[in-house]
């Protein structure tokens, strides 16, 4: 295999895991504002500045994307209760509910940003580790929520 063929397999690679990191950064801006909106009894400013925090890292995602002469994929999947079909769009979701959904949404994508930061050229590299704290603060952010008294969810 020649050279160039590594170095555009790599490309391609690196813009799979950038689109791979959008879309879930759109999942979450998605099932934030559904939190936002059904919840019930939502802690605004944590859901905000997560959301907002998402907001901001799919910006640069995508950025990076155009960047590289690509049109980002924008598949979106609303995390948990959310999005099931279960819940109608206008039904209210129980708080203890919400945040382990929105808990297992960060901790997917969590580890989405570890998988990609093995995957991706040295440059983009550089861009997921500047990323990636931030994603540690919002999964943190829901962590405590869930911690400081958010009892378990009946079974489902």
């Amino acid at each position: 295999m020649g050279n160039s063929t590594v170095q555009q397999r790599q490309r391609e690679d690196t813009i799979d895991q950038l689109n791979i990191l959008l879309c879930d950064e759109l999942s979450a801006i998605m099932s934030y504002d559904q939190a936002l909106r059904r919840m019930v009894s939502p802690p605004q400013f944590v859901l905000g500045e997560n959301r907002e925090s998402h907001k901001r890292r799919s910006i640069l995602l995508a950025d990076a994307i155009s960047a590289q002469g690509r049109i980002s994929d924008t598949g979106i999947v609303i995390w948990g209760a959310f999005g099931h079909g279960r819940s109608c769009d206008d039904h209210p979701i129980d708080r203890r509910v919400a945040i382990v959904d929105l808990l297992e949404g960060e901790d997917r994508l969590l580890a989405r940003y570890e998988t990609a930061r093995t995957r991706v050229d040295d440059r983009h590299r550089q861009l997921i580790a500047e990323l990636m704290p931030a994603q540690e603060v919002t999964r943190g952010r829901i962590s405590f929520l869930w911690m400081s008294g958010t009892p378990p969810p009946p079974l489902r």
